[in-house]
């Protein structure tokens, strides 16, 4: 088995055991599917979101298309993922409520995620690790991360949004003020 399917067995079973003990759902059909999921579609969309944003900035020449590019499809498949979860109840949809809700869950959830993608292709432009690679593990971390925050652990909300501030602050102003600059 080659690097990235064994980092996303690793998501995998981070998302299992993650989501399992918070909501005591070793069982759950549900969470077994979106643990699989990630398993099996983790590395091909490491590759593919990195493709996409490198083509969006391309097209467009601004890093903010790149990094929109990128985003709208992780935040549809995240509605997806966080919609299994509700409806295989591994998730009481009550504990999303601290954190905005259904959509705005999915979209800090998004952001998370991109916040630790932009930082792990920052990490493989300096030459630690490669860029596949980095963003899945990128992707492990986050997965423990959103488990908290949606399991209703509320202490977690207020930390959790403003750690999904900081990276959406952070990964769309460095795009727009290398934006302007280019302009």
């Amino acid at each position: 088995m080659n690097s990235p399917y064994r980092l996303s067995g690793v998501v995998g079973v981070v998302t299992y055991f993650a989501y399992g003990a918070l909501n005591h759902a070793w069982d759950n059909w549900a969470l077994v599917a979106v643990a699989v999921y990630m398993f099996l579609s983790i590395p091909l969309y490491s590759k593919a979101s990195n493709r996409i944003e490198t083509a969006a900035t391309t097209l467009t020449r601004l890093e903010t298309g790149g990094r929109v590019a990128r985003y709208v499809p992780q935040l549809i498949v995240n509605l997806g993922l966080l919609w299994v979860l509700v409806a295989g109840q591994v998730i009481d949809p009550n504990g999303l409520i601290g954190i905005g809700g259904f959509f705005a869950t999915a979209a800090w959830i998004t952001i998370v995620s991109q916040g630790g993608q932009y930082l792990a292709n920052w990490l493989a432009c300096r030459n630690i690790g490669n860029a596949d690679n980095n963003v899945v593990l990128a992707i492990s971390i986050s997965a423990i991360v959103n488990a908290l925050a949606v399991s209703g652990i509320v202490w977690v909300h207020p930390i959790y949004i403003g750690i999904s501030l900081t990276c959406g602050i952070a990964i769309f102003g460095i795009g727009l003020l290398m934006d302007i600059r280019f302009v």
